[in-house]
């Protein structure tokens, strides 16, 4: 049974594995809104294939048409990377 917003549209939607990024596993994405409804979020990066994104995510200018994962960037939110993951943040974040 799929999590149904009250405009009928889904919270979240299942991702198939791809081809170009690894790990080559499916995946589950939650719609932007599900973490403006969430009173807390669990943002969890484990390895430093995301350190690029992660830091543009969390010390560069906020647009989430351009950085989804920005949504997260917000009072309520706790962000746990590996060392790996944070290797490029900036001093202070």
């Amino acid at each position: 049974m799929a999590a149904i917003r009250g405009d009928g549209t889904p919270l979240a939607l299942a991702v198939p594995a791809s081809r170009e990024i690894e790990p080559h596993l499916p995946r589950v994405t939650l719609r932007a809104s599900a973490a403006d409804d969430a009173g807390m979020l669990l943002v969890i990066i484990p390895d430093g294939a995301k350190a690029a994104i992660t830091s543009r995510a969390l010390g560069g200018p906020r647009d989430v048409s351009v950085i989804p994962a920005q949504v997260a960037r917000r009072a309520g939110a706790t962000w746990m990377l590996t060392r790996e993951a944070a290797a490029e943040l900036r001093d202070g974040l």
